[in-house]
C-alpha cells in the first residue's frame, strides 16, 4: 500500500458545505491499493493559548471493473479553554466501469456520506446518491478530465442553537475535475461541484478549489491551495461563503 502523511499544513479549515473528494480519488484511481494517512497538529502558549490536532485517511481498493473508496477526517480545536472547532466528515463511494478506452471512461457510482460541525450549528448531515461519471481527454503523462452529473437525498439537523431544526432535500450534483501535469514536477488541478435543491431553485451550493503542486522528488511534494465555498441558504446567521487558502506538504512512501 502507498501511504501518505501530511506533515506539515498551514490551512483554514472551514466546513464546507460540498466536500471535495476528488483529489483523492485521482491519487487512488488505478492501483489495486491505496492509502493515505494525515496528521497535523498545532498550539499556542501565552497571550493565547489553543490547540488544533487535525486527522483523517483515505483507503481504497481497485480492479479493472470496480473501485471501492472510504474517506475519514476529524477537525478539533480548543481556543483559551473553549472549544472552537469539533467537525468530523466520513464517505464512501463505489464506482462501476462501464466502458474504457485509450483515452476516457464511462461510469457508475454510489454513494454515502456524513459530517458534523458544531460550528456551524450542523449536528449531522447524511446523504446518500448515484450519477454518472466520464473520463475524457486523458493523456496520462500530462492531464485528464472528469466529469460527474447525478442525484442525492440529503437529511440534516441543526444543533440545540436552533432547536435541532430538521430538513430534508433531494438534490442535483455535477462536477468537473481537471488535472494538469504537463510541465515537469508540477501539478495544477481544479474541481469545480455545482448542487441545487431539486425542490427551490433559489437554494443551490457552489465550490471551487484549485491546487498547484510541486514534487520535489519522488517522495516528498509541496503546495498551495485556494478554495471558495458558497450555500444560498445555510444553518443559522452565518456567512453564505467559506473562502481559504494555504499551504501544505506531503512525504510519500
Amino acid at each position: 500500500m502507498k501511504k501518505i502523511i501530511l506533515i506539515a499544513a498551514m490551512f483554514a479549515s472551514p466546513s464546507y458545505a460540498v466536500t471535495n473528494l476528488e483529489f483523492a480519488r485521482a491519487n487512488a484511481q488505478e492501483k489495486p491499493l491505496y492509502g493515505e494517512i494525515k496528521f497535523a497538529m498545532s498550539g499556542e502558549q501565552g497571550n493565547k493559548e489553543s490547540q488544533k490536532t487535525e486527522t483523517g485517511g483515505v483507503l481504497s481498493f481497485s480492479d479493472e471493473k470496480n473501485h471501492y473508496m472510504g474517506i475519514a477526517d476529524h477537525v478539533w480545536q480548543e481556543r483559551d479553554g473553549e472549544v472552537y472547532k469539533n467537525q468530523g466528515f466520513m464517505h464512501l463511494r463505489y464506482t462501476r466501469v462501464l466502458s474504457k478506452t485509450e483515452t476516457g471512461s464511462d461510469n457508475f457510482e454510489m454513494f454515502v456520506q456524513g459530517r458534523r460541525d458544531k460550528f456551524l450549528d450542523l449536528e449531522s448531515r447524511r446523504l446518500a446518491g448515484a450519477g454518472y461519471r466520464k473520463r475524457f481527454y486523458n493523456s496520462v503523462e500530462k492531464y485528464s478530465n472528469a466529469f460527474g452529473v447525478g442525484a442525492f437525498y440529503e437529511a440534516e439537523e441543526a444543533t440545540a442553537n436552533l432547536d435541532h431544526e430538521k430538513n430534508t432535500d433531494w438534490r442535483f450534483n455535477a462536477y468537473w475535475h481537471f488535472k494538469s501535469t504537463a510541465i515537469e514536477r508540477l501539478t495544477i488541478e481544479n474541481v469545480l461541484y455545482l448542487q441545487p435543491s431539486l425542490k427551490s431553485s433559489d437554494d443551490y451550493r457552489v465550490h471551487d478549489e484549485i491546487r498547484a503542486t510541486n514534487h520535489f522528488t519522488e517522495h516528498f511534494s509541496i503546495g498551495f491551495s485556494v478554495v471558495y465555498s458558497y450555500d444560498s441558504e445555510p444553518l443559522g446567521d452565518i456567512d453564505n461563503y467559506d473562502l481559504s487558502y494555504g499551504s501544505f506538504a506531503k512525504y510519500v512512501f
